[in-house]
Parts: C-alpha cells; structure tokens; sequence
C-alpha cells in the first residue's frame, strides 16, 4: 500500500519553533504540510498507467488538496535513482490527517491502483512560502530543488532570512520566480541538509530568461552578498513539472 506518514507535522513544527519566532515579526505566512514520493515504476508499468492512477484519486478526494509530478530533467547522477518525484501538499494538518484516515480505512480505492503500479520512498516536509509566482507555460512548470544548511552558528530563521533578502532584491528587479522552503519532517532519517530550497519557473522559457538576466546582472554575487556566512546551498536539480490536480483554491 501506498505507505502513509501516519504522524502529523506537529512535532516538526514545535522544533520549527524558533523559526516561526524570527518570522513572526514579519507576518510571514505559516507552515503548510507536503509529502514527497521518489517514485520508480514496476515491471510492464508506465507513464498511462500512473495517469490512471492520478485520475482515480481525483475521482475520489474530497479535501483542499493540490499535486504535481516532476520528472528529471537536469538531475546529474543521481544515486537514488527513480523515475519521476510526485509532490502533494494539503491546505492544513488537519486536511492532511482526515485525507490519511481515508486512504488508510480503505476508504480510497486508489491506494491499491497506486501499489499496482509504483514502487516509491516517502518523505514529509514542512513548507513555509517565499515568494508567489511562476504561471505555468504550455502546461509544464521547471522547477529547481537544492539541499541546504545553515552555516555554523547560524540558526534556520536567520538562513531563510537571507534567503528572503536575496529574493527581494530579485522581486525589486522584475524577477517574479516562486520560492519555497522545505523543512524535513519524516522520512529523511540521518539528512544532510536543513531544509529544502524550491524555486518554480512558468516553464522553459522564464527559467531561460531568469538565466539570461542573472547573467546580465552579475546577479551570483548579488546571491553571494546575502546568503554569504548564513547558508550555503548545493547546486541545484532541474525538473519539468506539470500539475495533476488543484482544489486548494
């Protein structure tokens, strides 16, 4: 069965405590849950069977809930190598937990349908919003992921802090890209990163255009500036991402 993360994001969020503090004071929008499947597909399975799967757990969900899949575009080489990454995020915790005892209660047909057709590993997260934007070109997004640590003596506030400051330096010269950040929850076990930074480009030609400018405005020392002694990041993982279903709003 498609297996669970049966625990909430509660306890990530009291360890996210001092984060939520430092953000407090700026009115930053709160935490939101997202789970992550690294998925390979089975023997004599592929791309239309999983889209008969995405098909039937749209049939049957009845809360807030969106989902995208990512496939590799620009990954590298990957140790942990899988097929495609499917992303599902819930308006609340208690959205989550609800849409969980369904699927678990047998309540969701599709749990089996999923089973049938992937083999994936799990993961949970603790999202928290950077910055809105990126509309999504000729039905795909290009979305970059990249592991990163706060640096020594630093804490996560202050990390995501510069990161923010970069981002509105960007925002100031017309660069709209959407950003996230990841917080592990479940299923990372011993991870070698703090949290996850998302950055969403409408498609291949914003991501190439957002490249072009960066060029033009020497905008990688400008990323040195702000995120220099407060977090490092690892080169980042491309992925052509296109949405499955949307019912958040």
């Amino acid at each position: 069965m498609k297996k669970l993360l049966l625990a909430a994001t509660t306890a990530a969020l009291i360890l996210l405590s001092g984060l939520q503090t430092a953000l407090a004071q700026e009115n930053r929008p709160g935490f939101f849950p997202i789970e992550m499947w690294a998925c390979s597909f089975l023997d004599r399975k592929d791309q239309d069977d999983m889209n008969a799967v995405y098909e039937q757990i749209a049939e049957e969900g009845d809360v807030p809930y969106a989902s995208w899949q990512l496939n590799p575009y620009m990954a590298g080489n990957r140790d942990d190598q899988f097929d495609f990454i499917y992303v599902g995020t819930w308006g609340s915790g208690n959205a989550m937990g609800g849409d969980i005892a369904k699927l678990i209660s047998g309540e969701y047909e599709s749990g089996a349908a999923w089973d049938e057709t992937v083999d994936c590993a799990s993961f949970l997260y603790t999202g928290i919003n950077i910055q809105d934007g990126a509309n999504e070109e000729d039905g795909h997004y290009f979305v970059t992921i990249s592991d990163c640590t706060a640096d020594k003596g630093v804490s996560n506030g202050q990390a995501v802090n510069g990161i923010r400051r970069y981002n509105d330096y960007l925002v100031e010269n017309g660069q709209t890209v959407g950003s996230s950040v990841w917080f592990p929850a479940h299923g990372n076990g011993d991870a070698d990163f703090d949290f996850k930074l998302i950055n969403i480009y409408g498609g291949p030609q914003e991501w190439g255009d957002a490249w072009q400018w960066r060029i033009n405005n020497q905008a990688v020392q400008a990323r040195r500036n702000y995120m220099r002694g407060v977090v490092s990041c690892d080169e980042s993982r491309l992925y052509s991402t296109r949405t499955l279903m949307n019912t958040l709003n």
